[in-house]
């Protein structure tokens, strides 16, 4: 049984769902919401270890988002993505604000498999096996 939880906030469904089925593989309980708002609903009913966060998405700023998950969900670590967002000095920016990572989409699995596969509480690897890509596929 998956002892650690992940939220994924993306307001594009496929994302979060891929999301899901690979966080699944590593041993995480996932979940995801297509919504700012019903992903900060998803974090005050329950503690998620660790929140993937799109950065454009309708709605509050990423900076607000931010504060709201630290507010509601103390210990939650936060791993921004973008697809439109490759600015170093942004990611230079976002990291004094203690985010855990930042994911560039597309992603790749290698790079998703480098957080999943990580005790983000303890900072060592789980020693999960690495899944099949091929047993990943976006739901239509």
């Amino acid at each position: 049984m998956a002892d650690r939880d992940v939220l994924i906030i993306d307001d594009e469904a496929s994302v979060g769902e891929l999301l899901e089925q690979y966080s699944m593989q590593y041993g995480w309980r996932a979940e995801s919401a297509v919504s700012q708002y019903d992903g900060l609903d998803m974090l005050a009913r329950n503690h998620h270890d660790l929140v993937f966060l799109d950065i454009v998405m309708p709605g509050m700023n990423v900076l607000d988002m931010i504060s709201r998950i630290r507010e509601i969900s103390v210990g939650s670590e936060i791993i921004l993505m973008s697809g439109r967002i490759h600015d170093e000095r942004f990611i230079s920016a976002i990291k004094i604000l203690g985010i855990y990572g930042f994911v560039k989409k597309p992603f790749s699995i290698e790079n998703l498999s480098h957080f999943l596969a990580d005790d983000i509480h303890g900072g060592r690897s789980t020693g999960s096996s690495n899944p099949r890509k091929d047993d990943l596929k976006l739901k239509e």
